[in-house]
This record gives structure tokens, sequence and C-alpha cells, in this order.
């Protein structure tokens, strides 16, 4: 197993802003959102960078299954895992999206899954995804309308584990993630 972690310079304060910029994968509109996250839209140039610069110099470097690979991000992060899985399905083919925040945008990932679906019966893919049933409505909503909709299109070759985890909040969740969402999308 190799882990990839991508990080920036600097402290939390540059790390919070390059996440906002990077997880996005829209600007953001609404002056509500913009307070909470002043910057954002770059989601598809973080993107561009990992199919085209950073994964390709991965496989450089170490002897890899190019067709086993895993994308994990929580929050934002897990926003950005499921825009990737729409934008480009077969960069990845496990993905593990935790506590996603796709409130944003006017729930942009559910209207960009229902384009996809439009298009592709297909999605190989398997995907593990949950929120914390101590969360707010504005997480746990959406995350429920996405799941609903994904299982609606019942795409050929998806394998799709949604739980919600109990007990846990937008912060405690993220451990959850080592023994659940890795287990499950790496279950034969």
């Amino acid at each position: 197993l190799i882990i990839v972690g991508i990080s920036s310079e600097g402290g939390s304060k540059e790390f919070n802003y390059n996440r906002m910029r990077d997880y996005t994968p829209t600007e953001l509109k609404s002056e509500k959102e913009r307070l909470a996250i002043p910057v954002s839209g770059g989601g598809k140039k973080f993107l561009q960078f990992i199919s085209d610069e950073l994964i390709p110099f991965v496989e450089s470097k170490y002897r890899i299954k190019k067709d086993d690979k895993t994308l994990v991000g929580h929050s934002l992060g897990g926003l950005f895992v499921l825009y990737t899985l729409f934008s480009k399905p077969n960069l990845f083919n496990k993905y593990v999206a935790v506590s996603p925040a796709l409130m944003l945008d006017d729930e942009f990932i559910l209207k960009q899954e229902k384009s996809f679906a439009e298009i592709n019966s297909k999605l190989n893919a398997s995907v593990y995804t949950t929120i914390g049933s101590r969360e707010d409505s504005t997480f746990i909503k959406p995350w429920n309308n996405l799941v609903a909709s994904v299982k609606t299109h019942n795409y050929e070759g998806l394998k799709l584990k949604s739980e919600i985890a109990n007990s846990e909040t937008h912060y405690t969740i993220i451990p959850y993630i080592a023994t659940h969402g890795l287990k499950a999308v790496f279950e034969k």
C-alpha cells in the first residue's frame, strides 16, 4: 500500500486557504457561503494536477497497480472525492467520502450526478460514504439526497456502501474512516 498525502507549505492559514480553493469544484456565489469559504472554484485545476502530474509522477517512481487507486476525503475533501467520481470516474476505482460538504453551491454534486446519469449507465467503482448522525442537517440532508439519487440510477458496476455513523459528529467521524471506509472499498 502506498499512501500519497497532498499538503501545502505554511501553517494552518495556508492549509485552510488551499483546502477551500482546491476542493471546491465551483466558485461559490452566495454571500453566506463566501463568508465561510472566501476562496473557491479550484477543484477542476486541482483534479487536473492529480491526473496529469501527481499520478504519473507516483507511477514513475513506484511499482503500482495502475488500475487500483483509492481517493479518500473528509468534509471539503469528501466533496472533492465525489466531484472526482462524477468528473473522471476512471481515474480512481475506490472512493471514500466522509461527511462530504454537499450543501455547497446549491447541491452542485447532486446536479453533477444527475447529469452524469443522463449519459452513463455504468460506473465501475467501489464507493463508501458516511455521515455522522450528530452532524448538522445542512450536511445530512444533501448527503441523503445524493445517496438516494445514486441508488435510483442503479449504475452497472457500482459497489456503493453508505451509512450513517451513529453518535458521530463532523469531527469525531474522521477516525471512523480508518476502520470502516477503507475496509468497505477493499472488501472482495
